[in-house]
């Protein structure tokens, strides 16, 4: 069902295929979920559920501690490549799919879109940056993400995870040469760690 939903699309799919799929009856869509909005609302919820495990994996396998600012790289990686190969995020596809979102639907999105940006500034804030500059790093790794995601439209997805990943790179490094303190002695590290990868 997964792949329907966020390969082919949400708006794209027909009830009756989703129905065919599952080998259910209209009737037991609607007393479990209500509609399809309900529908799709569980299937995200299970894939936030997923995708955050992914995260969390990704940051506990982290070796330091500016590998752990960059884990949500490593975690789409691996999600991609051993989960659902969507087009997209999921999450952002039936944002743009549904103009008029229940309660439950929106609750979901939202809870995704807050995960991206706590968990971000969380991991940032251990850099001891100053606060203004630890604010702005956040963003600049959340649309670095978001771009990511965007780029898997366009190009394959390993491309695109790699391009944004080398790119959220850059901006660490940047916002490092630019801090003061012991935050300014993590450059050399994280400039060793890049050409290691290479």
């Amino acid at each position: 069902m997964d792949h329907l939903l966020f390969v082919e699309g949400v708006i794209a799919t027909p009830v009756d295929d989703i129905l065919k799929l599952a080998e259910a009856s209209p009737p037991s869509l609607y007393k479990h979920f209500g509609s399809k909005d309900g529908l799709i609302t569980a299937a995200l919820e299970r894939r936030l559920a997923v995708w955050t495990r992914y995260w969390d994996e990704a940051m506990e396998q982290a070796g330091t501690q500016l590998e752990r600012v960059l884990s949500v790289w490593p975690a789409l990686r691996a999600y991609q490549t051993t989960s659902l190969e969507e087009r997209w995020c999921a999450f952002s596809g039936t944002t743009a799919a549904i103009k008029d979102k229940s309660e439950e639907l929106t609750a979901v999105l939202e809870a995704e879109t807050r995960l991206l940006r706590t968990r971000t500034a969380a991991l940032v804030d251990e850099l001891g940056l100053a606060p203004r500059a630890s604010a702005r790093l956040t963003n600049e790794l959340v649309i670095a993400y978001l771009g990511t995601m965007a780029m898997m439209l366009r190009e394959p997805y390993l491309h695109a995870i790699d391009d944004g990943e080398a790119t959220a790179r850059s901006l660490l490094q940047a916002a490092l040469t630019r801090a003061d303190g012991p935050a300014r002695d993590l450059v050399d590290e994280l400039v060793a760690a890049g050409q290691a990868s290479r």
